[in-house]
């Protein structure tokens, strides 16, 4: 089984990566606590972070009174890698650029009738992108890719459009597939409700719930 290792490896990383993202600075001792991995585990996984330039250290200020040396604790770079939002809904389109840590560099929308113009509604959101990133300068290979959202029902398994009572020009496209082609960004598409209940799980209210009802 000479491919076990590779992929132990990588499982590793999203646990790291993803414990880094859901906290904003972590100790080692607190990776291997949210993680399941052995210590030494986490060690190496961060130190190939660190090395990637996808991690940092930052010293832990020192509470008043304490002595020694304080902890290293770990945050992921900002500026390592940044990620694309866009959202069409029935009478706008717009687009985010968003750092690492999900802070937001850039912002714009807008207004469009969307649901008979599925055409008019890309060609904006590739416009938007384009001045996304010109605008903030972000190096394309740094940009993670383009998520989505979409007022209307999406297949899954497709990404396509199935709603005829609520965006009817729009049933059987496959926005994510044509953004990914003209924008060369990999995309992934949702359902809007279903992004802000992840927004809300990830950002908002439900941070510390393990189960939610979006209404």
């Amino acid at each position: 089984m000479p491919d076990a290792p590779i992929n132990l490896w990588n499982l590793g990383r999203v646990r790291v990566l993803t414990a880094l993202t859901e906290a904003p600075r972590l100790s080692r001792t607190d990776l291997v606590a949210r993680t399941g991995l052995a210590r030494a585990t986490v060690g190496s996984v961060v130190y190939d972070l660190i090395g990637a330039g996808i991690v940092a250290e930052i010293p832990d200020a020192a509470p008043v009174g304490r002595t020694g040396r304080p902890p290293q604790l770990l945050a992921l770079r900002p500026d390592a890698a940044y990620a694309v939002g866009l959202d069409i809904g029935h009478d706008h389109v717009r687009a985010m650029v968003t750092d690492l840590a999900g802070t937001s560099c850039w912002d714009s929308t807008e207004p469009l009738d969307v649901d008979d113009a599925p055409r008019s509604a890309l060609n904006l959101a590739v416009r938007l992108v384009d001045t996304a990133i010109a605008d903030t300068g972000v190096p394309r290979d740094r940009v993670l890719g383009i998520g989505l959202g979409i007022a209307c029902p999406v297949d899954a398994d497709r990404g396509e459009l199935h709603a005829e009572n609520i965006m009817p020009s729009w049933v059987g496209t496959r926005p994510a597939d044509e953004l990914a082609e003209r924008t060369g960004f990999a995309t992934r598409i949702i359902n809007d409700a279903d992004a802000g209940v992840l927004a809300e799980r990830r950002f908002g209210a439900a941070q510390d719930c393990a189960n939610v009802v979006y209404l």
